[in-house]
């Protein structure tokens, strides 16, 4: 099929401002440069209107570029921070793991004074005593009462050493909220390393979704503008995408640990500094 291109060229003064933006749109998502003509062409009553055609088209395409690219590394950071909460309950399980071998598989030091008193405690019973934690008693003759001594400190500072550990973490409780006035952890403490990473987490996550829907709801409002052609590259779509995607597996890891969290839509404030963005690219292409 042959086209006669001076019939094409003849149509082109004829295009309405938003039809030459489509044009450009089109050669843009396909990684082209626009024809010329297209904005050559243009008649001077379309200029303002042509003007906030390509203004909407750098928007999407390129100012809210880099609130995608802190988006990607708050995401970024955020698995990092569900990643530390990961290996803090693996801890938790293997040092729990071990305070059962110790009170199953291991015997609690004492001497044989102590062991003759125990014994003879128990009222006629013929039973032998039992430990608190131990799977039975390891009896050392007297004058090894300073060995037996140091064991029972040895065993005693890894018992108190676990009555802090957050059992929730294995368990799957998650963590509640602490209140304004609750007292700050002792520094010796598993809160002290585990708050911090759930308050951002709590914080962060719903924080990005705004961010992100803001985003979305831009792109929406620019789609209307354009007769409901989408104004983004595929690149960008892909990577929002991807975000989405990303933020809803980080919200249903972060509630194993913080409990049920909501994604809040953007609020007016939020959406004016998306605005404010749009305007200042405006601003540029108008002194352009």
């Amino acid at each position: 099929m042959r086209y006669d291109w001076r019939r094409l060229d003849n149509l082109l003064p004829a295009l309405t401002a938003q039809e030459r933006g489509l044009l450009i749109l089109r050669a843009l998502k396909n990684d082209k440069e626009p024809d010329p003509d297209v904005l050559r062409t243009a008649p001077p009553q379309q200029a303002r209107s042509l003007t906030h055609y390509l203004f909407l088209i750098r928007t999407i395409n390129e100012a809210l570029l880099p609130v995608i690219l802190f988006l990607e590394q708050e995401l970024s950071q955020l698995e990092l921070l569900l990643g530390q909460m990961d290996v803090h309950r693996l801890r938790v399980t293997h040092v729990l793991a071990l305070a059962e071998y110790i009170a199953l598989c291991t015997k609690e030091p004492i001497t044989e004074s102590e062991y003759r008193r125990l014994a003879g405690s128990g009222k006629g019973r013929r039973k032998s005593p039992r430990p608190y934690w131990g799977s039975g008693y390891d009896v050392f003759p007297d004058n090894e009462a300073d060995k037996v001594r140091h064991l029972q400190q040895s065993r005693q500072r890894t018992r108190e050493s676990l009555q802090d550990l957050p059992v929730s973490l294995v368990l799957g409780v998650p963590f509640p909220a602490p209140s304004d006035d609750a007292p700050q952890p002792d520094a010796s403490s598993e809160d002290v390393l585990i708050q911090p990473i759930l308050r951002n987490l709590r914080r962060r996550i719903p924080s990005a979704w705004r961010d992100l829907r803001a985003v979305e709801l831009l792109i929406e409002e620019t789609t209307a503008k354009f007769g409901g052609k989408d104004p983004a590259h595929p690149d960008i779509r892909r990577r929002l995408r991807k975000c989405k995607k990303s933020l809803v597996s980080l919200r249903e890891r972060a509630q194993n640990y913080v409990g049920p969290m909501d994604l809040p839509e953007p609020q007016g404030n939020e959406l004016a500094d998306f605005a404010r963005i749009t305007e200042r690219v405006e601003s540029h292409i108008g002194r352009e």
